[in-house]
């Protein structure tokens, strides 16, 4: 790795995707910002209502990192 900075912008991987994107602000009462990046919602406890729900699905399905039960009995 060199240590010249790139001069390419960051952005979406075609038109029909910043398209799709760019037309989220008509589907959500949230503001949307200048980045298409985040949304921002005012309010107390049901602004972070996106966020649980988002990531809901964590507490659903089971991680595969966990380790895996031995069917060999370990008890003497």
């Amino acid at each position: 790795m060199g240590t010249e900075t790139s001069q390419a912008r960051a952005g979406m991987d075609g038109e029909l995707a910043e398209a799709l994107v760019r037309s989220r602000r008509f589907f959500t009462r949230a503001e949307v910002s200048e980045d298409l990046r985040t949304l921002h919602r005012k309010g107390g406890r049901q602004a972070d209502e996106f966020y649980r729900d988002r990531w809901s699905h964590d507490k659903v399905v089971r991680s595969t990192h966990r380790r895996a039960q031995s069917p060999v009995s370990t008890c003497r």
